[in-house]
């Protein structure tokens, strides 16, 4: 099963499908090695019989990851507006300027059959409806029907080393393409399609928990009860995400396999209860086989009932069905009366969701729960049942409290093992561990699992008369008491826990080792093993000693449009210019790109530079400073939100940090708003710091966003250099980048830091064919993803570039 799965799962690392008749011939001939095996040797046999299976399932894996990307939107079809009848099928996050949805794509369209032979119907596909301030947006409910020109998007996503793939993302979700539309001419909505009754249910319940007023203690509430309840995190925002992050919270809010296994508990309950209480009044002396098998079958039957139903109310996500197959797998077992070993079971989930989901192996949540089953597994089993020589001397009320008591220490072990054990796949995954992890959980584990679910399940039948509001005020103030709890704890020093190594050379193979040892010792059976693998993880992370880098290296981060530059020199601080831009309070690229960078390469020391006040390159500046204490920070001009410590730019700073010196070469620091008198109009752009970095020979020119006035300026003052590498002014607009800068700079790389199919036309089709004029190497970050130039102890340098390096099928 293990062969299997690893057959079918693994396919999804590969740049290129393979040929799915080469793997099936490769498969025949094992089983022709197979069949005239003679006098192999064991060993041999066994390992030709894997082989065959591991080959056989990665043909259905190459298969299945076939026919999905035949259902993505072509190449061709990309950006293109597209005249489109659809039905909204769930609602998503929604702000003042736009509203998200998820829709499916009708038939009937000319279009669907005349454009590259692609068709649309059936397609389930993300949309965002934008709107002006001015107009009041459409009111959208599920189930309407709309026509409307929609401009279609490939599933893409950013490309950064070891950051979030959101196009393998969407792709596992079944999104064929992402797009969006405004309110014009021909846009008009055409029916409303009736509901089945699930999604009746669905819409009922939310507007429930939206119905309390919008003042008042418990509405902040809602927002959970619709995660718990309806698999809605939309509402959720980044300080809520951080409160659960720093505590070791974030599996509560997400509907997994404690949810669905704890819904599933209360079903098997209910079964075993209304079968006892069938047996105690039609045949309470009658003992046969029908009711062996009504106490085998109805409470597995219910199990499964109760789960499907929450998990199909909850939308039926990834992590349901993943739960959900567990649910099954176990209730089988327990039905047929068969005892399985633990480990069979998994390896038959884990066999079952690498056929049902292609891009499982992608997704951190696939390996976490799995690893977390497996050392519980490991370290627990068999010790729910053990039972002491002295137990059975017990009075019976004796042993109910001995019962109790070891079972309520049996969680609290279980979750001391989770909160360090789990730290190696976490930080594996680019994730921090939780310091407080243990003491969060086990206040919260119970609380929701014991009170705020099954309340919420009580909730939905009252919900439809006069008590349910009252049920859900009390939840709702219950719940603030608790978050209000959490939040406090978040606060505590330690919450975070980052390794204290890159993964990286000689250190990462040492610190995977420790690592590596100290999980083994936690999961020993023996009991004192438990502090020698505590110990050893204590000892990693506190005197595992600072990172330090043994070669320059500048990354040009993958941040859309906007630019975000980190360079980590040795033996000095690292320094990251500018900060990306934010979209909205979902996404912003200082969270979510530049401090997971910064994490995984073990960089807790540095200075930030700000070029201008531009959104494109602040936005990620807030979370950069909650994260980090900067030992330096510059700005070459003042804008909201920046601190007052910050320090101007301007030219002739210089400073050396180890073999590195850093030079801004703008803006001019004795005139206004640090713009010389050739230069005008005063624009923003025109305020951008201009860093030059040099370092073992190589020159490396950060110019911001200025444009050629800027740039007639530095040539006039006669101080540009020549440059190996040189990030192309205002993302590569023709404004900027003139043939005479160039020419003076004679740069080797030119890196342009710009959107996929930019609407702004970055880079301008003029300027790349001056920079390929000069014969240098263009690299672009919505083509190549991020790239990294960096220069060895022997002053040779290497240019990697993200998607070139870590290819993906879909891109």
């Amino acid at each position: 099963m293990l062969a299997a799965a690893g057959g079918l799962g693994h396919v999804v690392l590969y740049s290129a499908l393979p040929s799915f008749w080469g793997i099936l011939a490769g498969c025949l001939g094992l089983a022709v090695a197979l069949a005239h095996r003679g006098r192999m040797h064991r060993c041999i046999k066994t390992a030709l019989l894997y082989s065959a299976i591991f080959s056989v399932a990665a043909a259905v894996g190459v298969w299945q990851l076939q026919a999905l990307m035949a259902n993505v939107l072509p190449h061709t079809l990309d950006k293109q507006r597209i005249p489109v009848q659809f039905v909204i099928t769930h609602m998503g996050a929604q702000s003042s300027r736009y509203q998200q949805f998820e829709a499916v794509l009708l038939g009937g369209e000319p279009v669907a059959s005349t454009m590259s032979g692609y068709r649309f119907a059936g397609k389930k596909v993300r949309l965002s409806w934008y709107h002006s301030t001015a107009s009041l947006p459409p009111r959208l409910v599920v189930g309407q029907r709309w026509q409307a020109e929609v401009t279609l998007r490939r599933p893409r996503g950013l490309s950064n080393p070891g950051g979030f793939d959101y196009a393998a993302w969407l792709l596992a979700q079944g999104y064929s393409a992402t797009g969006y539309l405004s309110t014009d001419p021909t846009t008009r909505w055409v029916a409303t399609q009736p509901l089945s009754v699930l999604m009746r249910l669905r819409q009922h319940l939310s507007a429930q928990l939206s119905a309390l007023p919008s003042e008042g203690p418990v509405m902040h509430s809602m927002r959970f009860f619709k995660a718990l309840l309806l698999g809605s995190r939309d509402e959720l925002n980044t300080d809520d995400w951080q409160v659960l992050q720093a505590t070791g919270t974030v599996h509560l809010m997400a509907i997994s396999g404690l949810h669905v296994g704890l819904v599933a508990a209360i079903g098997f309950a209910i079964g075993l209860f209304i079968h006892r209480l069938g047996l105690w009044s039609i045949s309470r002396y009658c003992y046969s086989k029908a009711s062996v098998w009504g106490y085998r079958l109805l409470p597995a039957l219910m199990a499964i009932s109760f789960a499907a139903g929450y998990a199909l109310l909850a939308g039926f996500a990834v992590p349901t069905r993943r739960a959900l197959i567990a649910v099954v797998l176990l209730n089988i077992a327990w039905s047929l009366g068969v005892r399985f070993a633990p480990s069979h079971l998994l390896s038959l989930a884990l066999l079952l969701v690498a056929w049902s989901e292609p891009f499982a192996w992608l997704q951190a949540g696939f390996w976490l729960s799995f690893a977390a089953v497996t050392l519980l597994l490991l370290k627990f089993n068999g010790y729910l049942y053990a039972r002491s020589a002295a137990y059975d001397e017990l009075s019976p009320s004796r042993q109910k409290f001995a019962l109790w008591r070891q079972r309520v220490g049996l969680g609290i072990a279980m979750q001391g093992l989770l909160s360090l054990a789990m730290c190696l796949p976490l930080w594996l995954l680019g994730f921090p561990a939780s310091g407080l992890s243990p003491i969060a959980n086990m206040i919260a584990v119970p609380l929701v699992a014991l009170v705020f679910v099954p309340g919420l399940l009580l909730w939905i039948p009252v919900s439809f008369t006069p008590l349910g509001e009252p049920l859900l005020r009390l939840l709702g103030g219950a719940f603030d008491g608790f978050w209000w709890g959490l939040t406090q704890l978040a606060h505590w020093p330690a919450g975070l826990l980052w390794p204290s190594f890159a993964f990286e050379g000689l250190w990462a193979v040492v610190g995977l080792a420790l690592l590596f040892i100290s999980c083994v010792f936690i999961v020993l059976p023996r009991s004192n093993a438990l502090p020698v693998g505590t110990l050893a993880i204590l000892a990693l992370l506190l005197f595992g000693g600072e990172h330090k880098p043994k070669h320059f290296k500048m990354t040009v981060l993958d941040v859309g449009q906007g630019l975000a530059v980190v360079t980590n020199t040795p033996r000095a601080p690292a320094l990251i210019f500018d900060t990306g831009a934010a979209f909205g309070e979902r996404f912003n690229a200082g969270a979510q790109i530049i401090a997971p960078y910064l994490r995984r390469n073990a960089i807790n020391r540095m200075a930030i530079m700000v070029s201008h006040g531009d959104a494109d390159h602040k936005g990620g500046l807030a979370p950069l400073l909650q994260y980090f204490d900067p030992v330096a920070l510059w700005s070459g001009e003042h804008f909201n939100g920046l601190p007052q410590q910050a320090k101007p730019c301007y030219a002739g700073q210089h400073w050396q940090w180890g073999d590195a010196r850093y030079t801004v070469l703008w803006p001019q620091r004795n005139h206004p708003q640090g713009v010389i008198a050739e230069v005008k109009p005063v624009s923003s752009n025109n305020r951008s710091c201009v860093l030059l970095i040099e370092y073992a020979g190589w020159v490396f020119l950060l110019p911001g966003d200025i444009d050629k006035t800027v740039e007639q300026a530095l040539l006039r003052q006669q101080i540009l250099p020549s440059v190996d590498v040189l990030i192309a002014p205002h993302h590569g607009s023709k404004t900027s980048s003139s043939s005479a800068f160039l020419r003076a700079l004679k740069p080797r790389h030119i890196v342009v830091s710009a959107g996929f199919k930019s609407r702004y036309g970055h880079p301008h089709a003029d300027v790349i064919a001056r920079y390929q004029a000069l014969d240098a190497k263009v690299w672009n970050t919505a083509e190549h993803g991020a790239v990294s130039f960096i220069v060895n102890t022997e002053g040779q340098m290497t240019v990697q570039a993200e998607r070139l390096v870590n290819p993906k099928i879909w891109h």
